[in-house]
């Protein structure tokens, strides 16, 4: 991994070219999700993030100027390669601005504070700001998923396949369903991507600039009182005011809230007599669910475990357990 970190920190070409061959990469391994499923989903999702994590880091490093020249090549370079395979460039110019334009807000905020805390507040902002944007612009934004919805499952309800084990009545609930929270569940997952590039990002840095710095940040890791306090309000609005909205802005404000319980269980581990064995038995859990989450009643389960490590994400900025943990030791 430090090779690669020293490569990506030898010249801004170097970097551009990490940035454009991870994203590559992953767009290119996509048929791998039909042969081998989630673990080929995985795959993707992990070159993805270190796509998005080059760019962070030169940003983190440089700054703004040197973050945008390999933001505008890297940009460019896709959308010249999509020009010469389809003969357009919408599909990489609509990558670059979904992956990584948004992605330098956090890093540039890092950069100048040097606070995890305020970068992962900034993508909070910028997720609360798109979910309003997006109701702004498109009023009835459920109705604009349930058509696309339904022409997708109508296209894949062709295949007898699919068609055996849904009934139309079961489609047009699905379709209902996904449009209702299709926005907030899109806008989350890239807040969640983001500030995973955003912390691999700092963990490179650190590995090259400030060895074991990473690792003391991570487990100190808070968000902060007024997020939660925003976070439980808008939860509680969501289930007095029944709108789609109301909902979402909820989801964003908590879902980043997952990193910091994360933080908590790995701040724990650290006080046991084998932290290596209990951090490997949670991640394997994990792993362990997400591969398992095929049906409903076991994505449902994934979702609980992901919402307890929230919950206890949520907690810690009022009761402080790690303090109280650290206190009892």
């Amino acid at each position: 991994m430090r090779k690669l970190v020293s490569y990506i920190m030898a010249g801004r070409m170097q970097a551009t070219s990490a940035v454009v061959g991870f994203a590559l990469s992953a767009l290119f391994l996509l048929p791998l999700t039909l042969l081998v499923g989630k673990i080929g989903l995985a795959l993707i999702t992990l070159l993805t993030l270190f796509s998005g994590a080059t760019l962070a880091l030169v940003t983190l490093r440089f700054g703004a100027t040197q973050g945008l020249f390999v933001l505008g090549m890297s940009t460019a370079i896709m959308m010249a390669l999509n020009f010469l395979l389809v003969r357009g460039v919408e599909a990489a110019l609509a990558y670059s601005l979904m992956q990584w334009v948004p992605l330098m807000l956090p890093a540039l905020v890092l950069h100048a504070t040097v606070s995890l805390r305020l970068a992962l507040q900034a993508t909070i902002a910028l997720g609360l700001i798109s979910i309003l944007g997006a109701h702004a612009a498109v009023p009835d934004i459920s109705g604009f998923w349930s058509g696309m919805l339904d022409e997708y499952l109508r296209q894949a309800m062709l295949d007898p396949s699919v068609s055996s084990q849904m009934q139309e009545v079961d489609l047009q609930k699905i379709i209902a369903t996904a449009a209702r929270y299709m926005t907030g569940s899109l806008v989350a997952s890239m807040l969640l991507s983001m500030a995973m590039m955003v912390l691999v990002a700092r963990w490179w840095q650190s590995m090259l600039y400030n060895p074991g710095g990473f690792r003391q940040e991570f487990l100190d890791l808070r968000l902060g009182l007024w997020p939660a306090i925003l976070g439980i309000g808008l939860f509680l609005g969501s289930i007095l005011v029944d709108t789609s909205m109301v909902a979402e802005l909820a989801v964003i404000s908590l879902v980043l809230f997952i990193l910091q319980g994360v933080a908590i269980v790995h701040s724990a581990c650290t006080k046991t007599s084998n932290p290596s064995l209990w951090l490997r038995t949670f991640y394997a859990v994990l792993v362990l669910a997400y591969l398992i989450s095929g049906d409903a009643n076991s994505i449902f389960m994934f979702s609980v475990v992901l919402a307890g490590i929230c919950a206890i994400g949520l907690v810690d900025n009022f009761f402080d357990l790690r303090a109280r943990m650290q206190a009892r030791k």
